[in-house]
């Protein structure tokens, strides 16, 4: 139903990201190894995203609790591999 919100109650926090770009990336990754994610735009992020495609105003990516550890892991591999010189 439009503006009805998610319910990201039983959800835990696992990164806040710049971008949208940034955010879909991070959302692949985590499915490519079989965990769900959820994007939340934070603002009018959202609407912006359905507007013009993209947004840079910051989103939050969400997965289920029993995941968590293991999705922090995939992200923190990822991140120390990005920025390995």
């Amino acid at each position: 139903m439009f503006g009805k919100k998610r319910n990201i109650e039983n959800m835990k926090l696992l990164k806040y990201v710049e971008t949208d770009t940034e955010a879909c990336v991070v959302a692949s990754l985590l499915d490519s190894c079989g965990i769900y994610s959820y994007m939340d735009y934070d603002g009018i992020g959202g609407s912006l995203k359905v507007v013009i495609g993209n947004t840079n105003l910051g989103v939050n990516i969400y997965v289920k609790p029993e995941d968590y550890d293991s999705a922090k892991a995939i992200i923190d591999t990822q991140s120390a591999t990005l920025y390995e010189v």
